[in-house]
């Protein structure tokens, strides 16, 4: 079974979602720049669910800033400019990201009709699924995520 990240977490619904359906890494953003959110939101978030490995994604954040977010969130992995050289890292490569362990991620953006053949020509050997917003605080539909993890289930 490919390997899943949901990227770009902000809502603790999202989070739920990752925890709950087998996803292997649960991303967390934490970028200000990019719409993130604090490391006391993002505490919160995290004291509701268990499961996947938790990576922070800082963006252009100081190093003080990721090593405090690290700490405090006790994460897995990071992505970001100012990572500490010795921190598990997710590291951008032109179209796709190389994981702490190696491996080839890439962003699918598609609907679940366009999962195998995109899967066929890229060969990624992990997939990454980008969080969206919510429509109001709490209310997601998540039949289209449902769906592509159902193709990748088969």
């Amino acid at each position: 079974m490919i390997p899943k990240f949901f990227k770009g977490i902000t809502h603790l619904s999202d989070a739920r979602f990752a925890a709950a359906h087998g996803f292997d890494y649960m991303g967390m953003n934490l970028d200000p720049q990019s719409g993130g959110i604090s490391l006391s939101d993002a505490q919160e978030i995290l004291g509701w669910c268990s499961g996947p490995l938790l990576l922070g994604d800082f963006g252009n954040a100081p190093m003080a800033a990721v090593e405090d977010g690290i700490q405090l969130l006790q994460l897995d992995a990071a992505m970001g400019a100012n990572i500490p050289a010795d921190f598990p890292t997710f590291t951008k490569n032109e179209d796709h990201w190389i994981s702490p362990e190696g491996l080839k991620f890439m962003v699918f953006t598609g609907k679940a009709n366009e999962l195998e053949s995109w899967l066929t020509t890229f060969q990624p050997e992990g997939i990454i699924l980008e969080s969206l917003q919510e429509e109001k605080v709490g209310l997601r539909d998540f039949n289209d995520l449902i769906d592509i993890l159902d193709v990748l289930d088969a």
